[in-house]
């Protein structure tokens, strides 16, 4: 298991092979996207091997390049619990790539939230509105108490959603935005990472060759 500190999103410039288009980049089951100014964000999710290459200075010599993720201007990430793990790195991407960005993350309790320090600060920045609830009121939370539908239905429409949730709660959000607008992340879906075992078997594309976001569809 990855320890939360091992999980924290790393922003690096790194001395690579061979420089690569902006866009995405997937090695297995750990994604990386790649700035204009070709930094790189990386979401190693399970792979804590990866993650000491990196900080190791290690350079990437067996990345796969594949199409940058296509989205509209506006962008909303549609965060629960630990989905923020992803959600941050491909959201500092896409603001790197002059994107409009909009954060819906919502948990049970006001300790649940990840990366507070890190969100305020991209709170300041122009082009950047994050919203934060919890499901059920506390003490010393002065902020909405709602579940992410709450939250959706006090946001403005966007070109684009990505959700960082399970599969079952995308297939219920799914009921409030229009499908082809719909973004989903199956990072936690991938298993062996090299598409032999079709466990990230998802919307007719094995998600650790294809992914891991992928257009959402109907199952």
């Amino acid at each position: 298991m990855v320890s939360d500190e091992s999980r924290k999103e790393l922003k690096l410039k790194l001395n690579l092979n061979r420089q690569y288009a902006p866009g995405y980049i997937s090695a297995g089951n750990t994604s990386l996207y790649v700035s204009p100014e070709n930094e790189i964000f990386v979401d190693a999710g399970k792979n804590a091997e990866f993650l000491k290459l990196i900080e190791n200075g290690q350079q990437l010599t067996e990345i796969k390049s594949i199409s940058p993720i296509e989205t509209g201007e506006s962008i909303c990430f549609i965060v629960e619990k630990g989905g923020i793990h992803h959600a941050l790195p491909l959201a500092k991407w896409f603001y790197s790539a002059g994107r409009a960005i909009t954060i819906l993350y919502s948990t049970d309790y006001k300790d649940d939230f990840l990366f507070l320090d890190e969100l305020s600060a991209m709170q300041m920045k122009k082009g950047i509105d994050v919203n934060l609830a919890i499901k059920e009121d506390q003490q010393d939370w002065t902020g909405p108490v709602g579940n992410t539908e709450y939250l959706l239905n006090r946001t403005a429409p966007h070109d684009t959603y990505i959700l960082f949730t399970t599969i079952e709660r995308a297939d219920q959000l799914s009921m409030q935005l229009e499908n082809d607008k719909i973004l989903f992340n199956a990072i936690d879906l991938i298993d062996c990472g090299q598409g032999y075992c079709n466990r990230c078997y998802l919307f007719g594309k094995k998600v650790c060759k294809e992914g891991p976001i992928v257009k959402y569809g109907v199952r």
